[in-house]
């Protein structure tokens, strides 16, 4: 689901996993400063755990304890700090769902005796439709039921492990994007807020009424 990645069938799962971490890392690479000791080291050490959603989760709770929920540091009103952490249960929880889909164990054999009976029907087919659509049709009216019913089959085959077939990373990137607009927003609201103050002060040192307008800058 990563563009980065480049996963070819003949390709084995440490190896799989290998590409996953030098992905991973070019990823960090452009989000973490590596020259600061103190990114670097947490960069390494996501790098390193076994679980890593797990690690970003606990890392979260412990910055909203101890950083944003401290009043001596500035931090975040109470109700605002609390619905913080109730966020990071919901994440917790929604893993723990992911993770359940992932990691539960399916019954192979069944998968693998659905394909070789599906195949061996399909085979079979000019059999059944021969004596129907005679010589001429049979050949495109197997072609075209084998053609479905094998579509069906590989829908399902997909559907058991959808972590490793649908597009996640581009929902990843619209998370993304959504955060970098939040973030713009809040800094042009700042602006703005800072300039109407510089404002304000400049008429009031001045003693002249002024009418000014607020226009969103989005």
């Amino acid at each position: 689901c990563n563009p980065h990645i480049v996963i070819r069938d003949e390709m084995t799962d440490p190896e799989i996993r290998a590409a996953v971490n030098v992905a991973l890392q070019a990823e960090l690479h452009q989000i973490w400063d590596m020259e600061d000791e103190r990114e670097f080291d947490i960069v390494q050490r996501l790098l390193s755990c076994d679980n890593r959603p797990v690690w970003v989760l606990h890392e979260l709770g412990h910055i909203n304890a101890d950083i944003f929920a401290n009043p001596s540091l500035g931090g975040m009103h109470p109700i605002t700090s609390a619905e913080i952490d109730r966020s990071l249960m919901m994440l917790q929880g929604t893993l723990g769902g992911c993770e359940k889909i992932l990691r539960t164990p399916i019954y192979t054999p069944y998968t693998k005796f659905t394909s070789r009976f599906l195949f061996l029907w399909c085979n079979l087919l000019p059999l059944a439709f021969f004596p129907l659509v005679g010589p001429v049709g049979t050949v495109p009216v197997t072609m075209m039921v084998a053609f479905f019913m094998m579509g069906i089959e590989d829908i399902g085959s997909r559907v058991e492990q959808p972590f490793d077939v649908l597009p996640l990373w581009q929902y990843c990137q619209v998370v993304d994007q959504s955060c970098e607009q939040m973030l713009r927003h809040s800094e042009i609201l700042r602006q703005t807020e800072q300039s109407f103050e510089m404002a304000d002060s400049l008429g009031s040192a001045d003693g002249d009424e002024h009418l000014y307008s607020f226009v969103d800058p989005l």
